[in-house]
């Protein structure tokens, strides 16, 4: 396809692959111009069994630049009009999803450009919560505020022996060698962060503090680490994060933990995520972040109402919200009936990148708590959002799972029913 002009990305049943194909080859010259589609055949760029999805690319007339998901949505609901008119049916597909940032929205010049994120965190002053534009659906992973760096980790009071047996998975950003937490997971060479003397942006360290969460609460578990966000912005394609799920499939997975989510610009829940959950559970207890977008305005200064927020909003996920250190609910963490638990996520303490760290540059209006452009950190960090919460529960779940007598179903059950739990179902 011609590199210059831009495109967009549909996910498809693989059984109606072929006639979506075709009838999208077949538009007239008048529909084309009238849907702003090139003459180009539609492009199968990856198709997944587990998924049973097909991921088809079609591409725009040059010099026409999408600015929100309409045209694509315009191009869905026309071949679905012509197979209703023809068979009284239409065939399963949607959009690639334009997902959003967890909590706070993208920084300000991804809002400006358009570029949208599924993120698993951000309370960032310059944030917005936006519904995407750009042909490419991004799903990322990020914390509230800033992480700050602290000298050492809290004495573990977990037995060492908690979660042994059990096999919890981390799809998030790659992680780095944190020494406190050596030997207490595994992760392939590409899903390694390894030191860097220039440094690495703080939302590269996600996946390190989830981790150290989840490890603090069940040492003993096999924690595999699968580095699906890339760490320069925490983010990546929605389909490739599918696929990372669904090859767990088989693989003796416990608990999953996704400290991760996304919006949708019609609030339906994605097809790409509901397959991938379909196909997991409830072999998989899934675990996912709620968000931090409450109390937030979006980019046009309206506040942001009460929204499903994807893949924790789906009925087989646990969705996790955020306390304060008080108990009552963070004040960034939603509180909507799609929410399933809440957990500690203010001012948390767990492992982090070591070496230099740096952060964005500050507002133009400027912001009295900023941090500097770089920053050293050693051995942890505190930090907040229900990203971290999320990894708390997914720890607690492994520590009460014994592999062949007590699945991570009913372990999760017990939480729920253990009055000195520090995980609640209402805050």
């Amino acid at each position: 396809m011609d590199q210059s002009a831009a495109v967009d990305e549909i996910v498809v049943d693989l059984s109606h692959a072929n006639a979506v194909e075709r009838a999208l080859g077949n538009l007239s010259a008048a529909d084309r111009t009238k849907l702003h589609l090139s003459p180009r055949p539609p492009e199968r760029r990856a198709r997944d069994e587990r998924l049973g999805l097909a991921l088809l690319e079609i591409e725009y007339v040059e010099g026409f630049e999408p600015t929100s998901p309409a045209p694509v949505r315009a191009i869905l609901k026309h071949i679905r009009d012509e197979f209703r008119a023809k068979y009284r049916w239409s065939p399963t597909m949607g959009r690639n999803r334009v997902l959003s940032h967890v909590g706070a929205g993208n920084h300000a010049d991804d809002a400006a450009g358009g570029t949208s994120y599924i993120q698993g965190g951000g309370l960032l002053p310059t944030s917005y919560i936006q519904g995407g534009a750009k042909a490419a659906s991004y799903i990322q992973g990020g914390g509230g505020g800033f992480p700050q760096s602290v000298n050492s980790m809290p004495k573990s009071v977990a037995r060492p022996t908690a979660g042994r047996g059990v096999q919890v998975a981390v799809l998030d950003t790659p992680i780095f060698p944190n020494e406190a937490i050596a030997g207490g997971y595994l992760a392939s060479k590409d899903s390694r962060l390894m030191p860097n003397k220039r440094g690495h942006f703080y939302l590269a360290g996600h996946s390190t503090f989830v981790t150290g969460l989840i490890a603090a609460k069940a040492p003993g578990a096999a924690i595999q680490v699968h580095g699906v966000l890339h760490p320069s912005n925490a983010g990546a394609k929605v389909w490739d994060v599918a696929v990372a799920m669904t090859s767990l499939i088989g693989t003796g997975t416990d608990v999953l933990n996704l400290s991760m989510g996304c919006f949708t610009s019609d609030d339906e829940p994605p097809l790409v995520l509901m397959r991938a959950v379909d196909a997991l559970t409830p072999d998989v207890v899934i675990v996912a972040a709620a968000g931090n977008y409450r109390g937030l305005k979006n980019r046009n200064g309206k506040p942001i109402s009460a929204r499903p927020f994807w893949p924790g909003a789906l009925d087989n996920v646990v969705a996790v919200g955020g306390l304060a250190q008080n108990g009552r609910l963070a004040t960034f963490s939603p509180d909507y009936p799609w929410v399933d638990l809440y957990a500690h996520a203010k001012d948390l303490t767990s492992t982090y990148i070591q070496g230099t760290v740096t952060f964005p540059d500050p507002p133009a209006t400027g912001a009295s708590d900023w941090p500097p452009k770089s920053a050293q950190f050693d051995v942890a960090a505190t930090w907040s959002g229900t990203s971290f919460a999320a990894g708390t529960v997914s720890g607690a779940i492994a520590a009460r799972t014994v592999p062949g007598r007590r699945p991570a179903g009913r372990a999760l059950q017990e939480i729920l029913l253990d009055a000195d739990s520090d995980i609640t179902r209402h805050p």
